[in-house]
């Protein structure tokens, strides 16, 4: 699911479009759905998010409804810019940006696993055009992360690493969980993802920053570089697509599971 927003709290701040893609279970697409949306009235978009009319791509954890855990030039690569205005200015190099975690979550990614996975992206220096800020992000019971104009964020990650996710949750995330090997348990209303900290890194990077690339490459290819324009289907194949296409350099820099 893709839910796009003027800002982070609801009634203040309103929700601008959503859409989701379902799946079978052998990853063939069977359908999609999107809808636009009017604003809440008296609500107004957040300051952060207003300069340039921006939108907030989310991607969610798909859990139960009760979340519980139990168990960018070459010279990009290496050289980053250091302000804390990347919403509202233009970079010209991307920042990264390490914020608390919050109570209950954990950063399992340092600023070195970002600079060491860009590195064996082979068209970084295209994909960072236009992008501001890469930052880990405080951790959110419901959402692995979200992209805003210029912006990537990827979630801290629970203290303890394995999550339940709903069933409909557990499709979805099915073929990353089968390509890192992560073991689960079905139970009545949810499966139990037994992640470790090395698959549970791999998925923030290889899901997770890989989607949100995608809806930033999404903007980058429209015509006014304002907003997405094709969605959660596309994030998502985005992200699969190029996970695959970098797996085996992955496992040489990140090790084998």
């Amino acid at each position: 699911m893709d839910v796009e927003t003027d800002g982070p709290i609801p009634g203040p701040d309103s929700m601008l479009s959503f859409g989701s893609a379902a799946y079978l279970a052998d990853k063939t697409l069977i359908g999609t759905f999107s809808a636009n949306l009017e604003t809440i009235p008296g609500a107004s978009a957040d300051p952060k998010n207003a300069a340039g009319d921006e939108i907030v791509s989310m991607r969610y954890l798909n859990r139960k409804s009760d979340p519980k855990v139990i168990g960018g030039l070459v010279q990009k690569k290496n050289n980053w810019a250091e302000t804390p205005n990347y919403y509202s200015t233009d970079q010209m190099l991307p920042t990264i940006d390490r914020r608390r975690p919050g109570k209950g979550f954990r950063h399992l990614l340092k600023r070195k696993d970002i600079e060491a996975f860009i590195g064996i992206l082979p068209d970084w220096d295209d994909l960072s055009v236009g992008l501001n800020a890469i930052v880990l992000a405080p951790g959110d019971p419901n959402i692995f992360g979200y992209h805003t104009r210029g912006v990537v964020h990827v979630c801290a990650w629970q203290e303890q690493v394995w999550i339940e996710l709903s069933h409909d949750g557990f499709e979805v995330e099915r073929p990353i969980l089968e390509k890192l090997r992560v073991p689960s348990q079905v139970k009545k209303n949810k499966v139990v993802c037994k992640f470790n900290e090395g698959t549970a890194r791999a998925h923030q990077l290889l899901a997770t920053f890989l989607h949100e690339l995608g809806h930033h490459h999404d903007r980058m290819t429209t015509r006014a570089k304002i907003s997405t324009g094709r969605g959660e289907s596309y994030a998502e194949d985005y992200a699969r697509r190029y996970a695959e296409r970098i797996w085996m350099r992955y496992q040489e820099v990140f090790g084998v599971f």
